[in-house]
This record gives structure tokens, sequence and C-alpha cells, in this order.
């Protein structure tokens, strides 16, 4: 279990995606994040593929972490499984 912080191109904006469910460890969870991009100047460091350096990995749940930017719909995704 855990959360990534990560740059989703879409909405042009940090969201947060909390990895739950039986499956998620806190390791498969850090991986998962790792792919991830944590800012627009990464995305495009990376030649905007959507595979990243990683995000910013929480083992607390996106509701916990006091580092969530404050706008609503910022933790939408939930990964539930694997």
């Amino acid at each position: 279990m855990g959360t990534c912080l990560c740059y989703f191109a879409p909405v042009d904006a940090l969201v947060g995606q909390d990895c739950r469910g039986a499956n998620w460890t806190g390791e498969a969870s850090a991986a998962e994040c790792g792919q991830r991009h944590a800012s627009c100047e990464a995305l495009g460091a990376a030649g905007n593929r959507y595979k990243g350096g990683g995000s910013l990995f929480d083992g607390r749940s996106c509701g916990e972490r006091d580092d969530v930017p404050v706008r609503p719909g910022t933790c939408v995704f939930q990964w539930l499984g694997r």
C-alpha cells in the first residue's frame, strides 16, 4: 500500500494515486511509482513518454499525506488490484 504523487499530463497537475488491495505491498507500490513522472519538466525530459524517472512515493494513503496539492479531484485514482 502507498501513494504516488505524480504529474498527470491530461489535467496538467500533480495527482495522488493510491495503491490499495491485497496484492499491493509497500515494495510493489514504490516500484509502480518509480515508473511515473514527478513534474511536467520530468515528462518533457523523458520525451513525453509515459514511463518516467519516478514520482513522489509515500507509504501513507493520499488522504493522510501532507504534500498533496489542495484542490478538488487531486486524489482520484485508486489502483485496487494488480
